[in-house]
């Protein structure tokens, strides 16, 4: 089954919005749909929208937009936990039938109460008063750390520890490309490479037909029948 995982928060600063921009266009990295996050936050170059954030309709409104259903896992995020926008959403979310997780900077937060599963990371008061961006916002940001990465792993994107789902559109990325066939299958780089290209630079194709000794035609089966596990793909042989 395909989930998207929405991360739907407070806006971001514009140093935050200059990484999920890297982010979101990163091949290398999980597709994490950030919604309108990104738009509204640009917005911010022009006009104030601080009030946005207290806006519980908008919230279900952008649920709704996306179409979010039982498909979908939808993660709130907000420092202190009880953001009228954010609780909108996963109200809306879990209406639909949406999986709903929260990450909030306090105790007890309302969050918490709302969702299937909620993280909790106490920071306490900031170094400069209110500015949650600091010890909230880092410590959200590697709680996102670890939900994006046990995603990549569990849709099949990592493989012992490397990530073989890479789409390889440079030279610096076709280089990384033949390292991780290489690491992955002890065969030789120049080796590597020439069962990349047979694999039209597909890493996890290439690996599979290394480890099994299978066609391009073999190995694209074994993934399909496995649900896109390089892992599972081989233990089929």
């Amino acid at each position: 089954m395909f989930i998207r995982m929405i991360w739907r928060c407070n806006l971001p600063s514009f140093e935050e919005i200059e990484e999920l921009e890297t982010e979101k266009a990163n091949p290398k990295t999980l597709e994490i749909d950030t919604m309108d996050s990104l738009a509204i936050a640009k917005l911010m170059n022009t006009r104030s929208l601080e009030n946005v954030e207290d806006d519980w309709g908008g919230g279900a409104q952008e649920i709704v937009k996306n179409e979010i259903s039982y498909k979908d896992v939808v993660v709130g995020i907000s420092a202190s936990g009880r953001t009228p926008f954010v609780m909108g959403a996963l109200e809306k979310a879990k209406q639909l039938g949406a999986f709903t997780g929260s990450v909030s900077n306090v105790r007890n937060a309302k969050l918490s109460s709302m969702v299937d599963t909620s993280i909790e990371v106490i920071t306490g008061p900031e170094v400069v008063t209110g500015s949650t961006r600091l010890k909230a916002g880092t410590a959200q940001k590697i709680v996102l750390n670890m939900l994006s990465t046990i995603s990549m792993i569990k849709l099949g994107k990592v493989y012992k520890n490397l990530m073989v789902d890479l789409t390889p559109i440079n030279e610096k990325l076709v280089i990384r490309a033949v390292s991780i066939v290489s690491s992955a299958t002890g065969v030789s780089k120049k080796k590597a490479e020439e069962i990349l290209e047979m694999a039209s630079m597909r890493p996890k194709v290439a690996i599979v037909m290394a480890l099994t000794n299978s066609s391009v035609k073999e190995a694209e089966e074994l993934l399909g029948k496995s649900g896109g596990s390089v892992r599972k793909a081989i233990m089929k042989i």
